[in-house]
């Protein structure tokens, strides 16, 4: 079961990989413990992964979709 532990609200015209450094800080500041995140493979992007983990000093796993599942299937992080 995912839990909402933090919200930022954006301009509409921020990628969301760009929007997820600013929920990350947030959310640092509240979850002392957090150790590791999964991500959808969009957020591979715009050197996130490397952010995460030189910033913030947390391990940012991506977690990609299998392209033949259509259907919700649970994955590390709670992804589909």
């Amino acid at each position: 079961m995912g839990n909402l532990l933090e919200v930022v609200v954006h301009a509409a015209g921020i990628q969301d990989y760009h929007g997820a450094k600013l929920v990350l800080v947030k959310l640092t500041e509240t979850v002392s413990t957090l150790q590791k995140i999964w991500a959808d493979v969009m957020y591979a992007n715009g050197g996130l992964v490397e952010w995460v983990r030189d910033t913030l000093g947390i391990t940012l796993e991506i977690v990609e979709r299998s392209p033949i599942r259509k259907v919700f299937k649970s994955c590390p992080g709670g992804g589909w």
